[in-house]
């Protein structure tokens, strides 16, 4: 059966060979969650960049004759000076958004259940006295 990170840690690891091995997954696992991130990031500075400069209007569908260069916006998104502003907000709008919608996950099952702990209640005081002493 094999043991995770947490357990391994819980009991206290004792050779230099598990210290290792122990170091090397949590680096290991804190190494892709750092990349998940910057790809993510990546992709949202991408696309704010794009669509804060794209603008449909019936130019954009083509002239009175039906034809349309297909890379145009693209042109005009590069043609453009870039300031950044406007692509820093669109991010952090959007990291705040899902920092809070996982806020309110991780809150709303603590809420949930405090009354299922304050009903369970806690071990008497001689209980306590006896684990201790």
């Amino acid at each position: 059966m094999k043991e995770d990170s947490s357990q391994k840690t819980s009991r206290g690891v004792t050779s230099f060979k598990d210290k290792v091995l122990l170091f090397l997954e949590k680096s290991t696992k804190a190494t892709k969650q750092t990349l998940v991130y910057v790809v993510i990031t990546s992709v949202l500075l991408l696309m704010s960049v794009v669509l804060s400069f794209t603008k449909f209007s019936d130019s954009d569908l083509g002239d009175a004759d039906g034809n349309s260069d297909e890379l145009d916006w693209q042109k005009r998104i590069l043609k453009r000076p870039f300031s950044g502003e406007s692509t820093l907000r669109f991010l952090l709008s959007l990291l705040i958004l899902a920092g809070g919608f996982l806020k309110i996950a991780y809150s709303s099952y603590g809420m949930a259940c405090l009354p299922l702990y304050l009903i369970k209640g806690t071990r008497s005081l001689a209980d306590e006295q006896n684990q201790v002493g």
